[in-house]
């Protein structure tokens, strides 16, 4: 995996070792960034270490080869490949130096698949194929890429949520009082279009009702998003480790995204009671029912703006979706998700 910190993925993907281990697989985790912010279970190989200590092409040349030493050595029953895969040649290479011969299984968590699995040419089978097993987060990745890549052996399984650890990190205090409505992630804008949530906010009635937008997170986009927001109202705060109490206590939580797999910011909002008004995208149309436990609109901001409103204006459908959230989500609890992988798993070593 890329990293143990700062996103959906990895924090999903910290949770996987931990469903892991407590079905009593040994579990061995190599990322290549050195970032760990979310626990995880398992022995660790931390190659951003030494890219940090030497980020030149020997520092390269170093970390792949104790990459290969670790494979050779460990032989592991089964590698799951979490990173997301955009650059072909870079994993034709690991396929024909690193990954010959072993069994592997191919996590894809986003909609847009040409992240996980390269962009599809005559060349995709020399890296991808039918020898490999494939994990969507939702149904419908495991349904494109069984239409565009015609691979077999292609499953879906939800993220998890650790109920037990969510209740006890949500439970912090913070110092942010007052009513506002959450959008926490990556400030990505391209990906996440955060503009279209604040454009949607400044138009809605919630800026005359002192209703704050509270953004949660870091990115490249923050200096650009400010100076968009150009208001009090709208409230900048950087990436945390637990974003949770300011989920727990927000009016509802926010998800603009042009694409997404199966977006923890939807299942981890409803887990803690709390609605989302999401855009129609991957991954929150199979998990909102709309005025059931959360509002799903088609990405467009006027849509958005009324759901918005309906949230604040329509109190007994907001709180309607209030008490129906966290139950709606109890099927992602971590032992159910953790037999669906212990079910693949087996059937593959």
């Amino acid at each position: 995996m890329s990293s143990l910190g700062a996103g959906g993925a990895e924090r999903s993907s910290a949770l996987l070792s931990k469903m892991l281990d407590y079905l009593g697989y040994e579990v061995y985790l190599i990322i290549m960034l050195n970032r760990i912010d979310y626990k995880y279970h398992g022995k660790l190989l931390n190659l951003g270490l030494i890219k940090d200590s030497n980020p030149s092409f020997l520092g390269l040349i170093k970390r792949y080869r104790l990459l290969k030493e670790t494979l050779a050595k460990e032989k592991f029953d089964l590698i799951i490949d979490n990173r997301t895969r955009p650059i072909f040649f870079k994993e034709l290479l690991l396929s024909n130096l690193f990954y010959k011969n072993q069994k592997l299984l191919y996590v894809i968590r986003s909609r847009k698949l040409s992240v996980y699995l390269s962009k599809k040419t005559i060349f995709t089978s020399l890296v991808y194929n039918n020898d490999h097993f494939y994990v969507g987060v939702s149904k419908e990745i495991e349904d494109k890429v069984k239409q565009i890549y015609g691979f077999e052996n292609v499953f879906s399984i939800y993220n998890p949520l650790d109920f037990k650890e969510l209740e006890s990190l949500a439970n912090t205090s913070i110092k942010f009082s007052g009513k506002y409505i959450l959008f926490y992630g990556s400030l990505k804008d391209k990906t996440k279009n955060i503009s279209m949530l604040i454009d949607a906010y400044k138009k809605s009635v919630l800026p005359s009702k002192k209703i704050r937008l509270l953004i949660l997170g870091d990115g490249d986009d923050l200096q650009k998003l400010k100076q968009k927001a150009n208001t009090n109202l709208i409230v900048f705060k950087p990436f945390t480790k637990n974003p949770f109490p300011y989920v727990k206590n927000a009016l509802f939580t926010c998800l603009t995204s042009r694409y997404e797999g199966f977006p923890r910011v939807v299942i981890e909002s409803l887990a803690l009671g709390t609605p989302v008004v999401s855009v129609n995208c991957s991954g929150s149309r199979e998990i909102i029912k709309h005025a059931y436990n959360g509002l799903i609109v088609n990405n467009d901001t006027e849509l958005y703006k009324q759901a918005l409103n309906m949230f604040i204006l329509e109190q007994n459908k907001y709180l309607a979706c209030k008490k129906n959230a966290k139950s709606s989500v109890k099927h992602l609890r971590m032992s159910a998700i953790a037999k669906q992988w212990e079910q693949i798993v087996k059937n593959i070593t």
